[in-house]
Protein backbone atom coordinates (compact mmCIF):
# COMPACT_ATOMS: atom_id res chain seq x y z
CA UNK A 1 0.00 0.00 0.00
CA UNK A 2 1.47 3.12 -1.07
CA UNK A 3 0.61 7.01 0.78
CA UNK A 4 -1.35 8.87 -1.56
CA UNK A 5 0.26 12.24 -1.34
CA UNK A 6 4.12 10.67 -1.42
CA UNK A 7 6.45 13.25 -0.56
CA UNK A 8 9.32 11.96 -2.49
CA UNK A 9 9.77 12.87 -6.26
CA UNK A 10 9.05 9.24 -8.34
CA UNK A 11 10.63 7.79 -11.20
CA UNK A 12 14.61 8.82 -12.40
CA UNK A 13 14.64 11.56 -9.74
CA UNK A 14 14.48 9.26 -6.74
CA UNK A 15 18.54 9.33 -7.55
CA UNK A 16 19.80 13.45 -6.20
CA UNK A 17 22.53 12.72 -8.47
CA UNK A 18 21.82 13.57 -11.96
CA UNK A 19 23.05 12.71 -15.14
CA UNK A 20 25.89 14.83 -16.07
CA UNK A 21 24.32 17.68 -18.21
CA UNK A 22 20.64 17.02 -17.68
CA UNK A 23 20.06 19.90 -16.11
CA UNK A 24 21.11 22.02 -19.42
CA UNK A 25 18.03 22.77 -21.62
CA UNK A 26 19.64 22.40 -25.05
CA UNK A 27 19.73 18.65 -23.43
CA UNK A 28 17.18 16.39 -24.43
CA UNK A 29 15.75 15.28 -20.81
CA UNK A 30 15.83 11.51 -20.14
CA UNK A 31 12.16 10.21 -20.60
CA UNK A 32 12.16 9.17 -17.00
CA UNK A 33 11.80 13.02 -15.89
CA UNK A 34 8.78 13.42 -17.27
CA UNK A 35 5.79 14.83 -15.72
CA UNK A 36 3.82 11.85 -17.35
CA UNK A 37 6.37 8.84 -16.88
CA UNK A 38 6.30 10.20 -12.97
CA UNK A 39 2.51 10.04 -12.88
CA UNK A 40 1.94 7.32 -14.93
CA UNK A 41 4.62 5.29 -13.33
CA UNK A 42 5.45 5.93 -9.49
CA UNK A 43 7.56 4.79 -8.56
CA UNK A 44 9.36 2.50 -10.92
CA UNK A 45 8.28 1.70 -14.43
CA UNK A 46 5.48 -1.27 -14.41
CA UNK A 47 6.18 -5.02 -15.71
CA UNK A 48 5.22 -8.08 -15.06
CA UNK A 49 7.87 -10.14 -16.91
CA UNK A 50 9.80 -10.11 -13.89
CA UNK A 51 12.84 -12.25 -14.83
CA UNK A 52 13.12 -10.59 -18.13
CA UNK A 53 13.38 -6.97 -16.39
CA UNK A 54 16.24 -8.56 -13.41
CA UNK A 55 17.95 -9.98 -16.45
CA UNK A 56 17.64 -6.60 -18.10
CA UNK A 57 19.17 -5.29 -15.27
CA UNK A 58 22.19 -7.36 -14.34
CA UNK A 59 23.03 -6.98 -17.93
CA UNK A 60 23.06 -3.33 -18.04
CA UNK A 61 24.55 -2.95 -14.98
CA UNK A 62 27.53 -5.05 -15.98
CA UNK A 63 27.90 -2.80 -19.17
CA UNK A 64 27.49 0.24 -17.05
CA UNK A 65 30.07 -1.02 -14.89
CA UNK A 66 32.50 -1.90 -17.81
CA UNK A 67 32.28 1.64 -19.81
CA UNK A 68 32.67 3.66 -16.21
CA UNK A 69 36.10 2.93 -16.50
CA UNK A 70 37.09 6.75 -14.53
CA UNK A 71 34.02 6.20 -11.95
CA UNK A 72 32.69 2.62 -11.49
CA UNK A 73 30.28 4.36 -8.76
CA UNK A 74 28.35 6.15 -11.27
CA UNK A 75 24.60 7.06 -10.19
CA UNK A 76 23.11 4.96 -13.26
CA UNK A 77 24.91 1.66 -12.16
CA UNK A 78 23.04 2.28 -8.66
CA UNK A 79 19.74 3.21 -10.07
CA UNK A 80 19.71 0.00 -11.80
CA UNK A 81 21.06 -1.99 -8.97
CA UNK A 82 17.49 -0.74 -6.85
CA UNK A 83 15.33 -2.04 -9.77
CA UNK A 84 17.50 -4.48 -10.03
CA UNK A 85 16.46 -5.02 -5.94
CA UNK A 86 13.07 -4.52 -6.37
CA UNK A 87 12.42 -7.24 -9.36
CA UNK A 88 14.63 -9.82 -6.89
CA UNK A 89 12.43 -8.48 -4.11
CA UNK A 90 8.90 -9.71 -6.32
CA UNK A 91 10.95 -12.63 -7.20
CA UNK A 92 11.46 -13.85 -3.87
CA UNK A 93 14.81 -13.67 -4.08
CA UNK A 94 15.67 -12.51 -0.44
CA UNK A 95 19.77 -12.85 -0.09
CA UNK A 96 20.24 -10.88 -3.81
CA UNK A 97 17.61 -8.33 -3.16
CA UNK A 98 19.09 -7.62 0.15
CA UNK A 99 22.36 -6.98 -1.15
CA UNK A 100 21.53 -5.13 -3.48
CA UNK A 101 19.47 -2.53 -2.18
CA UNK A 102 22.21 -2.58 1.31
CA UNK A 103 25.07 -1.43 -1.95
CA UNK A 104 22.67 1.19 -3.01
CA UNK A 105 21.96 2.36 0.57
CA UNK A 106 25.93 3.00 1.16
CA UNK A 107 26.80 4.02 -2.01
CA UNK A 108 24.24 6.69 -1.01
CA UNK A 109 25.96 7.26 2.27
CA UNK A 110 29.13 7.09 1.20
CA UNK A 111 28.56 9.95 -2.04
CA UNK A 112 26.48 12.35 -0.16
CA UNK A 113 27.59 11.37 3.63
CA UNK A 114 23.97 9.97 4.46
CA UNK A 115 21.89 7.83 3.06
CA UNK A 116 19.16 9.54 0.49
CA UNK A 117 15.82 9.18 2.53
CA UNK A 118 13.98 8.89 -0.96
CA UNK A 119 15.39 5.91 -1.83
CA UNK A 120 14.87 4.47 1.51
CA UNK A 121 11.19 5.18 1.98
CA UNK A 122 10.76 4.09 -1.74
CA UNK A 123 12.45 0.69 -0.96
CA UNK A 124 10.27 0.15 1.94
CA UNK A 125 7.10 0.40 -0.16
CA UNK A 126 8.27 -1.94 -2.47
CA UNK A 127 9.13 -4.46 0.49
CA UNK A 128 5.39 -3.62 1.97
CA UNK A 129 3.67 -4.24 -1.23
CA UNK A 130 5.30 -7.67 -1.55
CA UNK A 131 4.32 -8.15 1.75
CA UNK A 132 8.64 -8.59 2.90
CA UNK A 133 7.02 -6.52 5.96
CA UNK A 134 9.39 -7.48 8.58
CA UNK A 135 12.72 -5.93 6.26
CA UNK A 136 10.22 -2.62 5.52
CA UNK A 137 9.68 -2.34 9.39
CA UNK A 138 13.26 -2.17 9.87
CA UNK A 139 14.24 -0.14 6.84
CA UNK A 140 11.23 2.43 8.11
CA UNK A 141 12.45 2.31 11.53
CA UNK A 142 15.86 3.22 11.00
CA UNK A 143 14.88 5.95 8.81
CA UNK A 144 12.10 7.65 10.87
CA UNK A 145 15.11 9.02 13.92
CA UNK A 146 16.30 11.12 10.74
CA UNK A 147 13.34 12.35 9.20
CA UNK A 148 12.62 13.58 12.90
CA UNK A 149 15.76 15.42 13.81
CA UNK A 150 15.77 17.06 10.25
CA UNK A 151 12.12 18.10 9.68
CA UNK A 152 10.29 17.42 13.22
CA UNK A 153 7.32 14.94 14.08
CA UNK A 154 4.83 17.61 12.52
CA UNK A 155 6.62 17.56 9.08
CA UNK A 156 4.59 15.74 6.23
CA UNK A 157 7.61 13.78 5.66
CA UNK A 158 7.16 12.34 8.84
CA UNK A 159 3.48 12.02 8.77
CA UNK A 160 3.77 10.51 5.21
CA UNK A 161 5.92 7.70 6.35
CA UNK A 162 4.02 6.39 9.40
CA UNK A 163 1.18 4.60 7.12
CA UNK A 164 3.90 2.18 5.78
CA UNK A 165 5.23 1.85 9.27
CA UNK A 166 1.68 1.11 10.75
CA UNK A 167 1.06 -1.38 7.32
CA UNK A 168 4.28 -3.37 7.90
CA UNK A 169 3.78 -4.04 11.77
CA UNK A 170 0.25 -4.74 11.43
CA UNK A 171 0.48 -7.24 9.13
CA UNK A 172 3.20 -8.78 11.02
CA UNK A 173 -0.01 -9.40 13.48
CA UNK A 174 1.08 -6.41 16.33
CA UNK A 175 -2.27 -4.62 15.78
CA UNK A 176 -1.94 -2.79 18.91
CA UNK A 177 1.44 -1.24 18.48
CA UNK A 178 0.29 -0.50 14.88
CA UNK A 179 -2.83 1.42 15.88
CA UNK A 180 -0.69 3.52 18.38
CA UNK A 181 1.31 4.23 15.28
CA UNK A 182 -1.44 5.73 13.54
CA UNK A 183 -2.94 7.53 16.64
CA UNK A 184 0.46 9.51 16.75
CA UNK A 185 0.42 10.29 13.35
CA UNK A 186 -3.04 11.66 13.48
CA UNK A 187 -1.82 13.82 16.76
CA UNK A 188 1.17 15.07 15.20
CA UNK A 189 -1.42 16.23 12.35
CA UNK A 190 -3.10 18.74 15.00
CA UNK A 191 0.50 20.12 15.57
CA UNK A 192 0.97 20.18 11.93
CA UNK A 193 1.75 23.30 10.08
CA UNK A 194 0.42 21.90 7.06
CA UNK A 195 -2.55 22.90 5.04
CA UNK A 196 -5.58 21.56 5.58
CA UNK A 197 -5.91 19.85 2.14
CA UNK A 198 -2.69 18.18 2.97
CA UNK A 199 -4.02 17.52 6.43
CA UNK A 200 -7.09 15.56 4.83
CA UNK A 201 -4.76 13.90 2.81
CA UNK A 202 -2.73 12.35 5.50
CA UNK A 203 -5.61 11.69 7.69
CA UNK A 204 -7.02 9.50 5.17
CA UNK A 205 -3.95 7.68 4.34
CA UNK A 206 -4.12 6.83 7.78
CA UNK A 207 -7.54 5.92 8.13
CA UNK A 208 -6.69 3.74 5.01
CA UNK A 209 -4.08 1.55 6.79
CA UNK A 210 -6.03 1.47 9.77
CA UNK A 211 -9.32 0.07 8.18
CA UNK A 212 -7.01 -2.64 6.00
CA UNK A 213 -5.61 -3.71 9.20
CA UNK A 214 -8.78 -4.13 10.49
CA UNK A 215 -10.12 -6.48 8.45
CA UNK A 216 -6.61 -7.88 8.76
CA UNK A 217 -7.16 -8.57 12.40
CA UNK A 218 -10.53 -9.66 11.81
CA UNK A 219 -10.03 -12.17 9.64
CA UNK A 220 -7.01 -13.47 11.47
CA UNK A 221 -9.70 -13.76 14.88
CA UNK A 222 -11.97 -15.71 12.70
CA UNK A 223 -9.99 -17.97 11.24
CA UNK A 224 -8.31 -18.79 15.24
Amino acid sequence: MGVGNSWFTCGRKINSLSRRGQTDPRKPKHPRNSEDFRKSNCPFPKTTNHPAAEQVHLYTIKTKQSSFHDRPEHPDTFENMFELAREQIILGKHAQAKNNWRTVLEFHEKVEGRRNLAVVYNLARVLNSNEWFTDAEEILKSLLPELIEALGTGSRQVIGTLPELSLAIGKQGRYAEAREIIAEGVRNLRDSSMDNESQVTHKNDLERVEAELRISEQGRNISL
